[in-house]
């Protein structure tokens, strides 16, 4: 019995109920199928869902000026969502000279638009951020927080990720070239 209690071994993984064995052939989801497609289909929805700023002005995705858009999605109580801010403004203010633009779009704090405004002023937050009604959330069918995706100047995404995009970096220097 060796490392009866390690998260690695075999025995772990049956007492909680997990089958090696598959009982059919899998077969793909629909929604791993085709990615790029759901991100782009994402886009396009998030092109046409009004931004609302925190004195109440709105503005769509659209009138944003910039050859390479970063949007962040978050809210006040997600403190990964927290966390990322001074890197994706570390991001902007190293990559925005040359075309970055990056704004955050919060799904959840709608009625709370002057205290997240003061909260983001408290950690120097800097970067524009905007509310999005809980109906167009809920159509963009957000699946966690952070979430991010990276466009370029025709609103064609580049990259999206739960957390995280891989290779940022690299792909903003990519599309920057």
């Amino acid at each position: 019995k060796a490392l009866p209690d390690s998260v690695l071994s075999p025995r772990y993984y049956i007492e909680k109920g997990f089958n090696f064995i598959p009982p059919k052939p899998l077969e793909p989801k629909p929604e791993s199928i085709s990615e790029p497609l759901r991100d782009q289909k994402f886009a396009n929805l998030l092109v046409k869902s009004p931004l609302i700023l925190p004195t109440g002005d709105t503005t769509m995705l659209e009138r944003l000026d910039s050859s390479l858009l970063l949007i962040d999605f978050w809210y006040m109580s997600c403190p990964p969502c927290i966390k990322a801010m001074p890197y994706l403004q570390n991001l902007e203010k190293k990559y925005g000279p040359r075309g970055l633009k990056l704004i955050g779009i919060n799904c959840q704090d709608i009625e709370n638009k002057a205290s997240v405004a003061r909260k983001l002023n408290e950690i120097g937050i800097q970067y524009t951020n905007y509310f999005i009604e809980k109906v167009y959330s809920k159509t963009l069918d957000i699946k966690g927080y952070p979430t991010m995706i990276l466009l370029n100047k025709n609103r064609e995404v580049i990259a999206s990720g739960l957390g995280r995009i891989e290779n940022l970096e690299f792909l903003i220097e990519k599309e920057l070239k």
